[in-house]
């Protein structure tokens, strides 16, 4: 194994190296201070998306022209409350903790899983209950839950465990993640999916805090929502009418 030789930056080398690059950094040592607390490596997954388009896939070193610290940041505190939102209510779809709740649905009969999915109202398409389905659910629930936990970025993240759309079409809050158009690799789903568990519980209001937060903090990030995954029309389906 090679040893590492690329040098370690200051936090104020850290700054110059971003202005180097074409960000504009209206408060240099305010800027320091929050890498010192924030780090370089998690900030600068947040500023990705402002960097050049080289061609479909790929991004440039240097900064779309005009692109500011203090957006970066904001992007990153939008996506930090969202983490709140989604790891707080994660938490109450079940009284155990998602991580246990998973392994322990797997371990039941077949019989239960498909009684709990019943109470829930995840049915297939003769109306019985769908444990298959809730199971994909518990895990990909469990795998956000971890990602929140962990502080990663979750708002635009490239969902690896994803919400399975077969099934989608035969409970009727979530019909339109059926559609083609619907990336399930992208959280908008899965927060479908959380609010119509919520629900289930009794947790009815959740939907209307997450659409308050991103209808106003991505698009002043100058992001879209369909970098989330949001199809168009999203604001006339459930939960988020």
């Amino acid at each position: 194994m090679l040893p590492y030789t690329k040098p370690h930056l200051s936090f104020d080398d850290q700054v110059q190296l971003l202005k180097s690059r074409g960000m504009v950094v209206d408060d240099p040592a305010a800027a320091a201070e929050l890498l010192s607390v924030v780090g370089y490596y998690r900030l600068s997954g947040y500023g990705y998306p402002y960097r050049r388009q080289l061609g479909n896939r790929q991004r440039d070193d240097q900064f779309v022209a005009g692109t500011n610290f203090s957006t970066v940041v904001r992007l990153y505190d939008a996506d930090r409350r969202l983490k709140l939102h989604v790891l707080d209510d994660v938490e109450r779809v079940e009284i155990l903790d998602l991580g246990s709740a998973a392994h322990l649905y797997r371990g039941l009969k077949a019989v239960d899983r498909t009684a709990i999915a019943q109470d829930l109202d995840i049915v297939d398409g003769l109306g019985r209950g769908n444990g298959h389905t809730l199971g994909n659910w518990l895990r990909v629930l469990n795998y956000v839950r971890n990602i929140c936990a962990h502080h990663s970025r979750l708002w635009n993240r490239h969902m690896v465990n994803k919400i399975g759309a077969r099934q989608l079409a035969t409970i009727p809050e979530l019909q339109h993640l059926s559609a083609p158009e619907v990336s399930h690799h992208r959280i908008y789903s899965t927060l479908c999916v959380l609010a119509f568990l919520l629900q289930r519980i009794g947790q009815g209001d959740w939907a209307s805090g997450v659409r308050e937060l991103i209808t106003v903090e991505i698009p002043a990030c100058g992001r879209g929502l369909s970098e989330m995954g949001f199809p168009a029309g999203w604001e006339g389906r459930w939960p988020w009418m």
